[in-house]
């Protein structure tokens, strides 16, 4: 069986330089797994479903999983920082701010009640 093609037709374009190169990789380690099927004893077909088998049924996922190995560590970081960006507000406040309340706030009011008792 010709395993670059059968990748081929299954992997959507990853749209890389290295996608050749990934492709044939693909391809080699199917035909690896045939092969290795056929030298455990598998008869022909079973040895072509677990090679196929190897290749997983979601390539859109791993096709996304490519492009985002095969870029470099700089853009990935840049990829991470535009999600951060584009993420929605936090609330703010939390514990750093209620510790603040509790410092100056809560004593404020202490003093003005103790000045309103006068």
């Amino acid at each position: 069986m010709d395993f670059r093609r059968y990748v081929r037709e299954r992997l959507p374009a990853l749209k890389v330089v290295r996608e050749e190169e990934i492709v044939e990789e693909l391809a080699q380690h199917l035909d690896d797994v045939y092969r290795e099927g056929l030298a455990s004893g598998f008869d022909d077909a079973a040895a072509l479903a677990r090679a196929t088998a190897a290749l997983p049924k979601a390539a859109d996922e791993l096709a996304s999983a490519l492009r985002t190995a095969s870029r470099s560590p700089t853009k990935r970081t840049g990829d991470a920082w535009r999600a951060h960006l584009n993420e929605p507000p936090r609330p703010f406040g939390g514990p750093m701010l209620t510790g603040l309340r509790r410092d100056f706030v809560m004593p404020s009011e202490r003093l003005s009640a103790s000045r309103a008792s006068l």
